[in-house]
This record gives structure tokens, C-alpha cells and sequence, in this order.
């Protein structure tokens, strides 16, 4: 999977990425993993089928990942990690995405 544009939604955090994919995948997951400095805040990991309709077929298309910085989390640094994998467990893809959360 070839990464070709992430936009963050300003209002929501939400970001919406669109891809090129070189081959089918069946099915998979995907690991999101955000730290605050270098803290671990927060982790999880979702079926590729969640976010995807399955199985993805080779070519562009787009998904988007909600924003799993909380509104109770501190103000501050955060690095957000989302890594996707197919049901091998070979990396498909590595979004990395650095997010400064103001205080309100």
C-alpha cells in the first residue's frame, strides 16, 4: 500500500487517508499506538474490515481513522502511529502523524 495523502479535520481530529494499493488483501488489522511526549497514552488494534469494506481490491481508494485523542486528554505533544498489516502480518502501511492538542 502506497500512502498518498493524509488530511486532518481541524474540528474533529479525524484524519482521512487515500492510498494505492499494489495487490489484493483479504483481510488484516490495524495498529494504532499515540504517545504524549514519549508516554504512552493510548493503544489499540481494529480488524482491516472495520475500517475497510473487504477484501480490498488492488488501486486507490480511502479510509478514515477517528480521532483517538480523547477531549479529556492533557493539552500537548502527541505522536499518532497507525500501522496496518495484512492477515500474514506484513506491514501494508506506516502513517505517522504528530498532533499538538491546545488547551480549550
Amino acid at each position: 500500500m502506497k500512502i498518498l495523502k493524509v488530511n486532518l479535520s481541524k474540528n474533529t481530529g479525524d484524519f482521512n487517508v487515500s492510498y494505492s494499493l499494489g495487490k489484493r488483501v483479504v483481510n488484516g488489522n490495524v495498529s494504532v499506538n499515540v504517545t504524549y511526549g514519549v508516554v504512552p497514552s493510548y493503544f489499540n488494534t481494529i480488524s482491516l474490515c472495520k475500517i475497510f469494506k473487504c477484501p480490498l481490491e488492488k488501486g486507490n481508494g480511502t479510509f478514515a481513522l477517528s480521532n483517538p485523542i480523547e477531549p479529556y486528554f492533557h493539552p500537548g505533544d502527541y505522536t499518532l502511529y497507525a500501522v496496518l498489516r495484512n492477515m500474514e502480518n506484513a506491514e501494508l502501511a506506516c502513517i505517522k502523524v504528530e498532533v499538538i492538542k491546545k488547551s480549550l
